[in-house]
């Protein structure tokens, strides 16, 4: 898979430079125009592709260091679901954690 994923960033970075030179020589505005919009679906690709390979070790994360001991644990299925939901608390400080990191500010909400 990480293959694949490296592939895919190549050919996105292929095609982001094309339309960034094609957007730099272009002779009339609608090439420009096109130019851009070319790029900007290539950038919205590449975000799309970044969030589910972090979403994907994200899950992970979870899986390992919340809800691993799930699957032994000799709990009644509602215990299980119990402790399922409660792991989830600690992957909400991940995720913020993270939010916080990429510069969100908890003060600037809406309330």
């Amino acid at each position: 898979m990480g293959w694949i994923i490296f592939g895919i960033w190549l050919v996105l970075a292929i095609f982001a430079n094309l339309f960034t030179n094609l957007e730099k020589n272009a002779e009339t505005p609608k090439e420009k125009k096109n130019a851009e919009l070319g790029l900007k679906i290539v950038m919205w690709i590449g975000v799309i592709l970044l969030a589910i390979v972090l979403l994907f070790v994200l899950g992970w994360i979870w899986y390992y260091i919340c809800g691993g001991y799930l699957i032994q644990c000799e709990d009644s299925f509602f215990w299980k679901a119990v402790w399922g939901l409660a792991t989830l608390i600690p992957l909400g400080f991940i995720i913020g954690l993270i939010a916080i990191c990429c510069g969100w500010n908890p003060r600037d909400m809406w309330w």
